[in-house]
C-alpha cells in the first residue's frame, strides 16, 4: 500500500532530520488533526493522510527551510505520486495542498485548507505558535467551532419589542433637555432607534413599505447632523464654518420637531401584526456577501453586519458560535470608521481621508478573513431555526 510506504518514508525523514525530536512529534501531532477535521468535514481520509504525511517533506527530506519548503516538498511529492494508485485528480489535489499548507493568509479549496488549520493546531501543540500570529490564532478558533447557528424568538417576543422600541423612540424624541444640552447624543440615539424599528420589520412585517419608507425618511433628516458631529470628532482639520453648520443644523431639527409633530409621527407605527413565524435567510446573505467582500460591497456587508448587532442586542436572535457575532461586531465597527472616512473624502473634498480608510483595510480584511474561516469550518448544514 502507498500509505503505509509514505508513512514510512515521512517517518524516517523526520527521525533523520535536523530537528528529529520535533519534525517527529510535529508530523504525529498534524496527522491527528488532520484525521480529526477529515471526519468533522467529511473529506476523503486517504487524500487527507496522503498530505498530512508528506506536507514537510521539504523541510524533512530535502532540508529546504523558510517558505520555500513547501515547494519543494511538492514536487518531491509528485515523484513519489507516480506509481501510487491515485488517480491524477487526487494527485494533483494533494501536491496543491502540500504547495500551499504554509499560505495561511490565503483561502483555497477544502483540502488545502485542511492542512493549513491541521498544521496551525499542531503549531500550538508543539509549543511554536506566535502571539502575534493572527492568522494561524484565528485558523485555530474557527476550527474549534463546531456549528453555525441562528435562532429567532417567537414572534409575539418580536411584536413586545417592537412596541416597546416604538415607546423608546418617542422618549427620544421628546427628550428636550437633551436635545437643548447634548443635541449629538439626542440625534444619535433617534437615529440608532429608527434603525432598530426599521430592522424588527423588515424580518416582522416586510409588507409594511409605507411605514419602512417613513422611518428612512426619518432618519435621513438627521443624517446631516450626524455626520458633521462625526466628522469633527474624528478630524482636526477641520474649519469653524463646519461647527457652524452643525450648530445651525441642530437648531432647525430642535425648532421642526415639536412634540404635536412627534406624537404624529410616533402614532404611525401602530401596526396590527397578524404573521406567526419569522422567515429570514439572513445568515446566508451575510454568508454570500462575506464571501464576496469587494470593497464595492463593503457598504452592504456593513448593513447587514448592523442589522445582525441590532437584533443580537435586542434578544431577538441568537448566533453561534459566539466568536462569529464577537467578529461580526467587530467588523461592524471597523467598517462603521472606513464609512465615515470615504464620505468626509467626498463631502469635503479632501482626499487624505481616503488614506485614513485604506489603513483601516487590513484590520477589516482580518476581520473578513476569520468569518469565511468560521464559516467554511462549520461545513455541517447551517442549521437555521424559525420559532
Amino acid at each position: 500500500m502507498f500509505l503505509n510506504y509514505l508513512k514510512g518514508f515521512a517517518e524516517a525523514s523526520a527521525l533523520y532530520s535536523e530537528e528529529p525530536e520535533f519534525e517527529t512529534t510535529h508530523l504525529e501531532n498534524v496527522i491527528l488533526h488532520s484525521m480529526h477535521l477529515s471526519k468533522k468535514r467529511n473529506l476523503d481520509e486517504k487524500l487527507v493522510m496522503a498530505i498530512a504525511m508528506g506536507h514537510d517533506l521539504g523541510r524533512t527530506h530535502l532540508k529546504i527551510h523558510g517558505k520555500k519548503h513547501a515547494k519543494t516538498g511538492s514536487k518531491l511529492m509528485k515523484k513519489l505520486l507516480k506509481d501510487s494508485d491515485f488517480s491524477e485528480e487526487e494527485k494533483r489535489i494533494i501536491c496543491d495542498a502540500i504547495e500551499h499548507h504554509n499560505e495561511k493568509n490565503k483561502i483555497h479549496n477544502e483540502y488545502d485548507e485542511l492542512i493549513k488549520d491541521a498544521d496551525s493546531l499542531a503549531h500550538r501543540d508543539d509549543g511554536i505558535l506566535a502571539e502575534d500570529n493572527k492568522y494561524e490564532q484565528s485558523r485555530i478558533i474557527a476550527s474549534e467551532c463546531d456549528l453555525l447557528e441562528m435562532a429567532f424568538a417567537p414572534v409575539f417576543e418580536w411584536i413586545s419589542v417592537y412596541n416597546e422600541h416604538v415607546e423608546i423612540l418617542k422618549a427620544k424624541y421628546l427628550d428636550m433637555d437633551k436635545c437643548n444640552n447634548h443635541p449629538e447624543e439626542w440625534v444619535h440615539e433617534i437615529r440608532t432607534g429608527i434603525r432598530k424599528l426599521r430592522t424588527i420589520l423588515k424580518l416582522l412585517a416586510p409588507s409594511e413599505k409605507k411605514i419602512q419608507r417613513k422611518l428612512d425618511q426619518w432618519a435621513l433628516e438627521m443624517s446631516e447632523a450626524r455626520f458633521l458631529h462625526v466628522a469633527t470628532v474624528k478630524s482636526d482639520r477641520l474649519s469653524p464654518k463646519v461647527n457652524k453648520k452643525l450648530n445651525g443644523l441642530y437648531k432647525e431639527l430642535g425648532s421642526k420637531l415639536t412634540q404635536k409633530k412627534i406624537e404624529k409621527r410616533i402614532e404611525q407605527l401602530n401596526i396590527e401584526f397578524d404573521h406567526e413565524k419569522i422567515m429570514s435567510d439572513s445568515l446566508a446573505r451575510y454568508e454570500r456577501l462575506i464571501m464576496d467582500a469587494t470593497p464595492k460591497n463593503m457598504h452592504k456587508l456593513r448593513v447587514k453586519g448592523k442589522s445582525i448587532k441590532y437584533l443580537t442586542q435586542m434578544g431577538l436572535m441568537e448566533l453561534s458560535p459566539r466568536e462569529m457575532v464577537d467578529a461580526v461586531l467587530r467588523l461592524h465597527d471597523l467598517l462603521g470608521d472606513y464609512n465615515d472616512f470615504l464620505e468626509m473624502a467626498d463631502y469635503f473634498k479632501d482626499s487624505s481621508y481616503k488614506d485614513e480608510a485604506k489603513n483601516l483595510m487590513e484590520s477589516i480584511q482580518m476581520e473578513i478573513f476569520f468569518i469565511r474561516k468560521i464559516i467554511l469550518c462549520c461545513t455541517t448544514t447551517k442549521n437555521v431555526r424559525y420559532n
